[in-house]
């Protein structure tokens, strides 16, 4: 009979379906940390926490946890508020007329000033995501846009000076271009 808290490695490779030497792997670096025990040859078990759970470093983790959770939430909150906002937006009648921005609209907010302004036109009635991938793994920057509908997308670097010509600025040598895959 095996006594509470106690686990044998064992039981628990056969139970998981994995390799005993992959449970050993992960024993070993938890007891490197004085999480856990080794309790004869094939047996483990977890050290006494109260020493960490009440330092001044877990309170503060904890709490920024906590923090972190609610701050998730908020934007969790707002997220779908927005999207219920555009989902009525889009839904009403009256607002079709003027559902199209104009780049001299993005241009004149603060936001958008001196930044690469992207503009994708996808199919009416369609979905899309936008993925950035981190720079600094791929050492460059990169967009990902999938239309989830699988028709085609457009897209262009708007110019800088909302006075240019659309047109002229996609020709010239050194724009930026963008490549796209159905």
């Amino acid at each position: 009979m095996q006594k509470p808290g106690v686990l044998n490695l064992n039981e628990a490779a056969e139970l998981l379906g994995v390799p005993k030497r992959r449970l050993y792997d992960i024993t070993n670096v938890l007891e490197g940390v004085d999480l856990i025990e080794k309790i004869g040859k094939n047996s483990i078990k977890w050290r006494d926490q109260s020493e960490f759970t009440n330092s001044v470093t877990y309170q503060k983790l904890n709490k920024e946890n906590v923090e972190l959770i609610n701050e998730e939430i908020g934007l969790d909150k707002f997220i779908q508020s927005v999207s219920s906002s555009l989902k009525l937006a889009k839904e009403d009648p009256t607002d079709a007329f003027y559902s199209y921005s104009l780049l001299t609209d993005f241009r004149s907010l603060d936001n958008f000033k001196n930044k690469m302004l992207i503009a994708v036109k996808a199919p009416k009635d369609s979905s899309s995501s936008i993925e950035v991938v981190d720079p600094n793994e791929t050492q460059k920057f990169e967009v990902i846009i999938k239309n989830e509908n699988g028709g085609p997308l457009n897209s262009f670097v708007c110019p800088e000076d909302i006075n240019e010509n659309i047109e002229e600025n996609l020709g010239r040598p050194g724009m930026v271009r963008c490549a796209s895959t159905s």
